[in-house]
């Protein structure tokens, strides 16, 4: 009885190197996507509490600017969020099973369509009320030609009504 020692070559552990590899590749790609999907969440509530803000500081004081400014960063960060969120998204559905929040996993790429119109809805509306609500703002009475410049910007504005 002879006892061979068989020696282990670099070529019959690669397909364990390969694997090992392959969950280090993907374990850095979710580190990833979860780290910008948390600096988005915290840049949506930033974008909440500032938007707060400006509406508890009353109609007549808003800066139409600095709202135009807020909805178009809403915007890119949804954006942001979905190009992060999309490899992930179809798995979804198939996450029902987990406790408590399942279903709101399941529901994900609709709530994610939801929102990208929502989003795409609020900066097409804001782009063709903005000059409406500058005049307003600057309103002291019922004065007809301000109606009247309301009226044509309203007119103009049916685009961006209609893409919203």
């Amino acid at each position: 009885m002879s006892k061979t020692k068989s020696k282990k070559t670099l070529f019959d552990c690669l397909p364990l190197l390969l694997v090992l590899v392959g969950l280090l590749i993907l374990s850095v790609w979710i580190g990833i996507v979860i780290y910008r999907g948390y600096a988005l969440f915290q840049s949506a509530n930033k974008l909440q509490s500032i938007s707060q803000t400006l509406l508890d500081e009353g109609v007549a004081e808003l800066d139409i600017d600095h709202i135009e400014s807020l909805v178009i960063d809403a915007r890119s960060d949804f954006v942001e969020l979905q190009n992060v969120t999309r490899p992930l998204l179809g798995l979804a559905p198939y996450l029902s099973w987990v406790p408590e929040v399942g279903p709101l996993l399941a529901s994900a790429p609709q709530f994610m369509k939801m929102a990208d119109s929502g989003s795409q809805a609020a900066v097409e509306l804001l782009a063709g009320f903005k000059p409406a609500v500058i005049i307003l703002q600057d309103m002291s009475g019922a004065d007809p030609s301000s109606i009247s410049q309301l009226l044509e910007i309203l007119a103009t504005a049916e685009p961006n009504i209609n893409n919203a």
